[in-house]
């Protein structure tokens, strides 16, 4: 079983928020967003195919970072 990785690294007023899409076989097998670092060091928010759930995921993300900062 072959184990691939795409990241994206952004930073969100100094908190960094990695976007990672974890493939197994050739397969998406998880998309998640995550806050590195902080009080809210991993925090994670999955999300699916569509860009529905993707944006879902970053503004649950902000929200908990604005409502922590």
């Amino acid at each position: 079983m072959k184990s691939e990785m795409n990241n994206i690294v952004l930073d969100h007023h100094g908190v960094k928020i990695s976007i990672a899409q974890h493939y197994y076989d050739g397969k998406v097998e998880t998309q998640e967003a995550q806050i590195i670092g902080g009080k809210l060091d991993g925090v994670t928010h999955f999300f699916g195919s569509d860009l529905t759930s993707f944006l879902k995921a970053l503004t649950a993300l902000e929200k908990n970072l604005d409502r922590n900062s």
